[in-house]
């Protein structure tokens, strides 16, 4: 923090500056020696990786290797992949994706890409109250980068210059931190690291888990900031640091959930794109277990799972009790009694 104090006139002034100071990860300080593989028909992430010290092989689509980048308007400028992406992240590998082209990613991967330019985010707390990525920074570092934003065009112009676009004018790309965040999916595994947007709905750093790999969404504008800002060269780094860790992961240690419960409620979890497995019973190792209205186990078996490091789900119960002694109770006009609360 700077302080000023001046005495002018015979008045006293002050006044204080704060500021941070940051360990930016330089190119000799990385120091790795994993190749990755990368497809980056464009350049800009090559660009990025290279001065952050990390080697790179173009994917051909017959590698084994545990990370694949998929660089900045890689798909959006090309379309075409080596190889199949889904049978890589399902055979264990990690995918991590940087921003495509927004219109390109709304009419082919069907995702809601935020309309506005981005330049506050905010970390995801839960369910991720201590990521490595996060680790010492804080929603003030996640703000007005330094440099501009380039993945769209800082002036778009339009025909009627007299008739305002439905959006608003967009006047600019500085400090944008990400030009291509995506509103979280309502549906499958996707888990947000940091959130921002309309009612935080957005996000720009995301993370799914599928088969025994991983796909980690990018949409920060690293490429464009790292140069200047040292926050965007720091997150920059430590997502990919993150992405080799979730590639060398031992991913058999997660497992899957098991499910007691009726097949109409399993169906439900089909569509929610919940892996799990069936039972009959409390599973002896601890883990998540969910139970379906139906389910019928003991009080001291399901007491036992949970004190000895078990997690249990409950879906919606029929009657009145529930499990370890839970009770029910149908409210009506509930909607009518919160508001009156409110």
């Amino acid at each position: 923090k700077v302080m000023l104090r001046a005495i002018l006139g015979g008045q006293e002034h002050r006044d204080e500056f704060g500021f941070r100071v940051l360990a930016v990860p330089q190119a000799e300080d990385v120091g790795k020696e994993k190749k990755l593989l990368v497809f980056d028909p464009v350049g800009e992430t090559s660009a990025l990786l290279d001065s952050l010290g990390y080697q790179s092989a173009a994917w051909t689509g017959e590698q084994s290797e545990r990370l694949l980048v998929i660089g900045r308007r890689a798909w959006s400028s090309s379309g075409k992949n080596p190889g199949d992406l889904e049978r890589f992240v399902n055979a264990g590998g990690t995918v991590l994706l940087f921003a495509q082209d927004p219109d390109w990613m709304r009419e082919r991967l069907g995702l809601r890409v935020s309309q506005h330019l981005v330049r506050q985010v905010f970390p995801s707390y839960f369910p991720h109250p201590g990521h490595p990525v996060l680790k010492g920074l804080d929603a003030e570092d996640l703000r007005d980068w330094s440099g501009s934003s380039a993945l769209l065009s800082p002036l778009p112009l339009q025909d009627d210059f007299l008739a305002e676009p439905p959006l608003g004018w967009r006047w600019g790309g500085r400090g944008v931190v990400s030009s291509a965040a995506v509103e979280i999916p309502h549906f499958g595994a996707w888990t947000p690291i940091l959130s921002c947007g309309f009612d935080l709905q957005y996000s720009p750093l995301l993370e799914l888990r599928s088969g025994e790999g991983a796909l980690i969404y990018c949409g920060l504008d690293v490429e464009d900031h790292y140069r200047k800002d040292p926050v965007a060269r720091l997150m920059a780094s430590r997502v990919l640091d993150f992405s080799v860790a979730s590639s060398e992961e031992k991913r058999a240690q997660r497992g899957m959930a098991a499910f007691l419960g009726s097949s109409n409620e399993a169906l439900f979890l089909d569509v929610l794109g919940v892996r799990y497995s069936r039972t009959t019973q409390i599973p002896a190792k601890p883990g998540l277990l969910i139970l379906g209205s139906d389910a019928d186990v003991s009080e001291s078996g399901l007491k036992a799972f949970i004190t000895g490091g078990g997690r249990v789900l409950v879906l919606p119960i029929e009657g009145t009790k529930g499990p370890l002694g839970a009770r029910l109770e149908k409210k009506e006009n509930f909607s009518q009694l919160g508001l009156a609360w409110g």
